[in-house]
């Protein structure tokens, strides 16, 4: 939170400031990146090759992403990239199905 006063300004100097208004930012979570995945087949493994593009609202300084993926049903396995730079991840070693 934030309080924001103002002040009119001569030469001679500063008149009397206003009462102190408080404002709070905006705040939330990044939107959702869109996605697009490219499959490399391998035998007898599948390669997966996701790429990203950075949210168009982050609602501050974006501090990395958090991939999770896995077999439908089961527990999805979960990768966290630090920084805001990376936009490619290769899941290797996939079922085919």
């Amino acid at each position: 939170m934030y309080a924001v006063q103002v002040a009119a300004l001569t030469r001679k100097g500063d008149g009397d400031r206003s009462n102190p208004v408080n404002v709070r930012t905006p705040g939330g979570v990044p939107n959702r990146p869109a996605l697009t995945l490219k499959v490399i087949e391998r035998e007898p493994a599948v390669t997966i090759e996701l790429e990203w593009s950075k949210p168009s609202q982050t609602y501050g300084e974006l501090k990395g992403y958090r991939l999770r993926y896995g077999a439908k049903d089961q527990f999805l396995k979960e990768v966290s990239l630090k920084g805001s730079h990376s936009n490619t991840y290769r899941i290797n070693d996939l079922k085919w199905g």
